[in-house]
């Protein structure tokens, strides 16, 4: 049985810059990105002059909560899952706590919405192509194990995937009152479940 390895231990400075990266969240999600560098050093207990030696202006505060919440956004999306797990069992569970993270993450609203930082559109870029190559990688898996049709294109079902669980998540973070997070997963797996030819 293999165990998990231990992280390294963090640094004072590395605990310290996280938890001004947790401030400047705080303060985008209270004000957008209208606070001034002075904000967020009194917001995280640290001097005008620690705030800037971490991230050197407003702008690269900016990324790094954008960076942060891509990470653990990644981290759930890129979990790694039994692959003996029937394709379409494993991959329902995994939507499922991809919605719920997004639901249960503050900072998915703001990111999918109000937030057009130069930052932000460059990471989703990234983050959203790297999803799409992951997709169409596990879709091909699936393929080889007979799973899903070989008639799929990997490629774009996808793409339209991922595109399914962005666009649907970002009209439910909207919806007031929003849907239950469950409801949502069920909805896009519809789409899912269409894209690579199963029965839903």
């Amino acid at each position: 049985m293999k165990t998990a390895l231990a992280e390294p231990a963090k640094s004072k400075k590395e605990h310290r810059r996280d938890a001004s990266l947790a401030a400047a969240q705080e303060l985008i999600l209270a004000s957008g990105d209208s606070f001034e560098m002075g904000d967020l050093a009194k917001t995280a207990g640290i001097s005008n002059g620690l705030a800037y030696h971490y991230f050197g202006s407003k702008d690269g505060v900016i990324a790094g909560v954008i960076d942060r919440f891509y990470d653990r956004y990644e981290t759930v999306v890129d979990e790694r899952m039994d692959p003996e797990v029937a394709w379409e069992l494993r991959e329902r569970q995994r939507l499922e706590r991809v919605v719920e993270f997004l639901y249960s993450d503050p900072f998915a609203a703001v990111m999918f919405g109000s937030l057009s930082h130069r930052h932000a559109v460059e990471r989703d870029i990234r983050s959203q192509r790297a999803m799409m190559a992951n997709a169409a990688y596990n879709i091909r898996s699936g393929q080889q194990r007979g799973q899903i049709s070989e008639r799929i294109d990997a490629d774009l079902a996808g793409a339209a995937i991922i595109g399914a669980v962005r666009a649907t998540t970002m009209m439910a973070l909207t919806m007031q009152p929003r849907p239950a997070s469950g409801e949502v997963a069920a909805q896009i797996w519809l789409l899912i479940a269409s894209a690579v030819g199963l029965d839903g």
